[in-house]
Parts: structure tokens; sequence; C-alpha cells
């Protein structure tokens, strides 16, 4: 199974006052993403907005502090996990 498509944005919740969700690509809201405080819910949308295209296993076997150094565009985060050595190359990686 794959992850909620995006791109995911920030929406006030309907049931939470105060409080916000995830909405993802016009879907509705990220099942688990509601009733989130702002920066919490904009912090989740803004990391997987920028992974959009990364396969889950590439970023879940680099180091944290190797994708924080690359922060910038899609493709630097996609080099920094494709020269993970756990990594295996992008193409190569079976999205089913």
């Amino acid at each position: 199974m794959s992850h909620s498509p995006e791109p995911w944005k920030v929406e006030p919740s309907d049931e939470h006052e105060g409080r916000f969700e995830i909405d993802h690509a016009g879907y509705g809201s990220v099942p688990g993403c509601d009733g989130l405080f702002e920066e919490d819910a904009r912090r989740i949308a803004a990391c997987v907005n920028a992974c959009a295209g990364v396969p889950t296993e590439l970023i879940e076997a680099v180091d944290q502090k190797e994708i924080i150094s690359a922060i910038g565009t899609r493709e630097a985060i996609l080099q920094v996990l494709q020269g993970s050595p756990d990594c295996v190359p992008h193409e190569e990686v079976d999205d089913a």
C-alpha cells in the first residue's frame, strides 16, 4: 500500500476547534492527521511534499542528519538518499 498522494496541505479542522488537519491531493483528511497543532501539521505536510517521488525505503535508510544537511530541493535530498550504501538506486526500487 502506498501513502496518501501529494500534495498535502494544511486545513483548519472541521472537528477540532483551533486545530488543523492535513488534506491530501483534494481527497480529504489524511487518516490520523486531524486535530493537530498548526505548526505540527505544517511541518508534516512540508516534509511529505518535499519528499514527493522519493521512495519511503530510501528515506528510512538514511541517517536523518544527512537529510538535514541536504535541505534544499528534492533533487538534493534524492542525491543524499541515493548516495547511502544502505539504499538501492531509485530506478531499482520496486513500488509494489
